[in-house]
């Protein structure tokens, strides 16, 4: 549009002097003919150091909106620029360009990688339009919701196996055991060391957690992995509760992961983690390892 304006000007500004042949005809022409390469010369700056990228959410639920927006940056007066927003899906490949009145609104969890398609930059006045280089991208995260087990079996009471020293020096129980170079003197026990003779250290113990593997494969559907990451979400945070650790074994395209997570945040890290994992047609979950406690979360035990 503005070319289109530009050009009728310059043609309006040809014919009055070609008709008139008056000096002032003749300065406004070359001022128009000068126009687009004195605004080019402006923009030099902006258009060297642009960069475009897009700019959103980080997370969203399933069946939640989520508005994306197309940012350029630049160290002067910003150009006008124009581009196209553009997700894939990590999981299965599938793109798909952002609509502005539809917005985004997934419906069952995944991985997105969000980046700019057909990106360009021109001077102020719009006459001259070139590619952008410096793209950016952004990963968006649609996490699952908890999705209850109805069928899960009875969970071990709690039990304390074994203890392991404890990385605070306070606690309900301890362990006496010599003293060694590099211990604090407030750990020593003074009065059964002037009994014995020999330093005697007081050293905090812990009871150490027992573990539950959970074993899982990320073939199938959207909607059943959808399925089985919620399920993998909402046991995890029972299990954790319940004061165990847990040992995630996912079948992938590339092998099997294995991870370990012993709080809420480690869990969410992990299910971060296997919503960006490519898709594979089918496979078998992994063969679990030694724990106390299995299940096999998208197939039934």
């Amino acid at each position: 549009m503005r070319r289109a304006c530009y050009l009728l000007g310059l043609l309006g500004c040809g014919l009055w002097y070609l008709l008139c042949g008056s000096y002032l005809g003749w300065m406004l022409l070359l001022s128009m003919l000068a126009l687009p390469w004195l605004s080019l010369l402006l923009s030099l700056p902006a258009l060297l150091g642009f960069r475009m990228a897009p700019t959103g959410p980080d997370a969203l639920s399933p069946g939640e909106s989520g508005t994306l927006l197309l940012l350029g940056s630049c160290n002067a007066p910003m150009p006008p620029f124009r581009g196209r927003i553009l997700l894939r899906n990590l999981r299965t490949g599938a793109r798909q360009y952002y609509d502005e009145e539809k917005l985004f609104t997934p419906t069952c969890c995944g991985g997105y990688e969000i980046t700019v398609e057909k990106g360009r930059v021109a001077d102020y006045l719009d006459l001259f339009s070139f590619p952008v280089r410096r793209k950016e991208s952004q990963r968006l995260l649609v996490r699952p919701r908890p999705q209850p087990i109805a069928d899960l079996p009875e969970l071990l009471p709690k039990t304390c196996v074994s203890w392991k020293p404890s990385r605070s020096p306070f606690g309900e129980n301890h362990e006496l055991r010599p003293y060694r170079p590099g211990d604090g003197l407030n750990t020593v026990h003074w009065k059964l060391s002037a009994k014995t003779g020999q330093l005697t250290v007081r050293e905090a113990q812990e009871p150490v957690k027992e573990t539950a593997c959970l074993t899982l494969t990320l073939s199938g559907t959207d909607e059943t992995v959808d399925k089985t990451l919620g399920q993998l979400l909402w046991l995890g945070s029972l299990l954790l509760e319940k004061d165990m650790e847990l040992d995630i074994l996912a079948a992938g395209a590339q092998g099997t992961l294995s991870q370990h997570a012993a709080t809420r945040q480690a869990l969410d890290k992990a299910i971060d983690l296997l919503l960006t994992l490519p898709a594979l047609e089918s496979a078998p979950p992994p063969e679990p390892t030694p724990a106390e406690w299995h299940y096999c979360l998208g197939v039934n035990p």
